[in-house]
């Protein structure tokens, strides 16, 4: 089975960001993460509903 949330760090990697872009994007609103205990994850179908909604540059 794949996993289903991600921490930050493995989010940072998929999405290629940084710390300081990934919490940008949650205070934006474009991420929403789910907290687990003082823990943040992020849900594998989010992430890949966000690129999928990303512009072509």
């Amino acid at each position: 089975m794949s996993k289903l949330l991600l921490d930050t760090k493995e989010t940072m990697e998929v999405l290629s960001v940084g710390k300081t872009k990934l919490f940008r994007m949650i205070k934006e609103g474009e991420l929403s993460p789910v907290k687990m205990g003082g823990s943040l994850r992020f849900r594998v179908a989010d992430l890949e509903a966000y690129v999928s909604g990303l512009v072509a540059a």
